[in-house]
């Protein structure tokens, strides 16, 4: 315990105690020493009870309490007054929030460093004493989120350091209310969203770090990757921000991913038809379309080599933006052998009157040749992409072709029982194996092989999610071939209203009711029966002497009997 300091060392301003066992100081410790500019604390035992109870140290201009034994939260009285304070360091302590007008006594601080504590929260107008702050580092804490209300005050602040946290997304609320930040450093966080109006046009940072965050690359991150290519920062800041979802883009730079890539949707990876990685030779083109307004007549021209062949399937697909999806799948039985000429094939769409007119479709069509039906013989033959009107012009180009199996699509349902149901559609359908991955927060939750014939799973006990569902065709060989997965996020559906499981629970409920009640009316009503007397034979007073009745004398006979 450290007393008062000697009345002879009133020129003093420099104080150096630290890395030392001292856990009290008395009050007035400081009392005497009005040209005091420094005091250093770092590394003792020293708690917030001692420190608050320090009277004001009006000279001070810097104080480090570093690794201490500082716990709790950190409050307006928990420091002494300290007009002249500029740089406070609280770091390697373990204190866990930031009360509502903390450290109300230290108007001039410009520097607070409270890196490496515990703080979660930091409520609503916690710096409402710091406007002078210009540099604030919150490092290596377990801060979730920071709303717009709790940096409100900080007009001057300029460097803020969040590093190591858990920040799910980054925001306005955090960034808008620092009219000066030039600083900000994010890196090591969750943050897989950037809101659309965090960063504005007119937000100049000259230093900006995002790396070893989990960013969701999809058409939700096209300003903030406009603003980051746009911006004056270097190359190593602007290479910080990292895509780790979707698949297709993982690892890959932000400012090199063009804008037509960052797409939303439920599935979040190419069309299924037209970005094939492989262009095989086509041996099936579409000769001619027609339309006459209820049906569709396609002709197509079939290659001699494909023949002898047989028709399994008829796909159409609507193009939607820069993505095509599949709204019609139909079998379709042919066999070239019984055409007349098995270099035309024509075909009628099924379903047309379905299709919408004007909007722009591509169909394809699914052979076997040689009559066989796998994965070998398999071709695939579409058309351009063609507006629904009548007297369409089609263009010849070349089509796209494909053999093996891949992943169509991706159903994925997460009930509000935590039950997750998954059905893929795997085309063409044949031998292969699935691999099927379900990922929490970028961890991987739960993995399994499926056969492609049998494409669907259910997982149970399942939270809130969100998760991420991704399947890839396995592709035997020398050395396993994985294909590029294909991915969904799923969400857990809130029950609403009544569910069948909540009637049965019901219905049971009531019919025990019902029996409940008719017991206790049963009971009830033996209860209050009355008695049955037995009975007795007698004449009244006034008939003695007379003809005995004759239910009487029966009775009576019977009684003798």
């Amino acid at each position: 315990m450290y007393e008062r300091l000697d009345v002879g060392l009133r020129n003093l301003s420099f104080i150096d105690l630290s890395d030392n066992i001292i856990s009290k100081i008395s009050p007035n410790s400081f009392e005497n020493l009005p040209q005091l500019k420094i005091l250093r604390l770092r590394g003792n035992r020293l708690t917030i009870p001692v420190i608050t109870r320090l009277l004001p140290l009006s000279t001070t201009e810097e104080l480090d309490v570093s690794e201490n034994s500082l716990i709790g939260p950190l409050g307006p009285r928990t420091f002494p007054k300290m007009d002249s304070l500029k740089d406070i360091q609280l770091s390697h302590n373990s204190l866990s929030s930031i009360k509502m007008g903390a450290l109300q006594g230290l108007i001039s601080l410009t520097s607070l460093r409270l890196q490496h504590n515990q703080i979660d929260v930091i409520e609503d107008h916690a710096f409402s004493h710091l406007m002078t702050l210009i540099s604030l580092d919150l490092a290596h804490n377990r801060i979730v989120a920071v709303s717009g209300a709790s940096l409100a005050h900080l007009d001057k602040l300029t460097d803020l350091d969040l590093r190591h946290n858990f920040l799910r997304a980054l925001t306005a609320d955090l960034v808008l209310p620092l009219k000066n930040l030039k600083s900000l450093k994010l890196d090591d966080n969750d943050i897989s969203i950037v809101a659309s109006d965090a960063l504005k046009p007119s937000t100049i940072l000259k230093h900006f770090t995002l790396s070893d965050n989990p960013l969701n690359c999809d058409c939700s991150l096209g300003e903030f990757a406009s603003w980051l290519s746009n911006s004056s920062l270097n190359k190593e800041d602007k290479s910080s921000a990292i895509c780790t979802t979707p698949p297709s883009l993982e690892n890959g730079l932000l400012i090199e991913v063009p804008v037509d890539n960052l797409l939303c949707g439920e599935e979040e990876q190419e069309p299924p038809v037209a970005p094939l990685s492989t262009p095989y030779k086509a041996r099936i083109n579409l000769r001619d379309f027609k339309y006459d307004g209820n049906n569709i007549k396609l002709q197509w021209s079939v290659e001699d080599e494909t023949s002898p062949y047989t028709c399994d399937a008829i796909f159409v697909y609507e193009e939607e933006g820069p993505n095509e999806v599949l709204v019609e799948s139909n079998p379709l039985k042919c066999n070239s052998s019984n055409l007349p000429n098995p270099k035309i094939l024509n075909v009628i769409v099924p379903n047309s009157i379905q299709l919408q007119k004007q909007h722009r479709y591509r169909y394809c069509v699914v052979l076997f040749e040689s009559g066989q039906a796998d994965d070998v013989s398999l071709i695939l033959g579409c058309s351009d992409v063609i507006p629904l009107i009548q007297n369409a012009k089609i263009q010849q180009k070349t089509d796209y072709s494909m053999k093996l199996p891949r992943v169509i699509s991706i159903q994925a349902n997460l009930s509000s029982y935590g039950s997750l149901s998954i059905d893929i559609n795997v085309y063409p359908q044949s031998k292969c194996e699935l691999n099927l991955a379900i990922l929490e927060q970028n961890a991987l939750l739960s993995q399994r092989k499926m056969n492609c014939t049998e494409p669907k799973y259910t997982f149970i006990g399942l939270t809130q999610g969100p998760y991420r569902v991704c399947a890839n065709v396995v592709r035997p060989g020398p050395s396993l071939d994985f294909t590029k997965p294909r991915c969904v996020t799923v969400f857990k559906k809130e029950a609403k209203g009544f569910t069948t499981l909540d009637v049965a629970f019901v219905s049971i409920f009531l019919v025990l009711c019902f029996m409940v009640i008719a017991l206790i009316w049963g009971v009830r009503r033996i209860l209050l029966k009355p008695k049955i007397q037995t009975h007795q034979c007698f004449l009244p007073p006034d008939c003695e002497g007379q003809v005995q009745h004759s239910r009487y004398v029966k009775l009576h006979a019977t009684t003798k009997l």
